[in-house]
């Protein structure tokens, strides 16, 4: 499954790649990987390019959004998921 490989064919793979990487990376650094934190790590994707790798990578079954009550608004975290065919 190339989804987890680390080979990718095309631009938007790589963009799909990245967003992975960038989940796993806050979580091992034990932060909770919020839009805000991810469009820290993420900067140097276009913001619709962004927003198309997470739809597709929630669509996919990859992630999951939680969303989680704050004292002012509600903070989106995205969570992967351990896909095993």
């Amino acid at each position: 499954e190339r989804a987890n490989s680390g080979v990718s064919e095309n631009e938007t793979e790589r963009t799909l790649k990245r967003v992975l990487r960038a989940v796993d990376e806050l979580e091992q650094e034990g932060k909770r990987a919020t839009m805000t934190e991810l469009c820290r790590k993420l900067q140097g994707i276009d913001l619709k390019k962004r927003r198309d790798a997470f739809q597709t990578l929630r669509e996919c079954g990859y992630l999951i959004a939680v969303e989680v009550p704050t004292a002012t608004k509600p903070v989106t975290i995205f969570r992967r998921v351990n896909v095993s065919e």
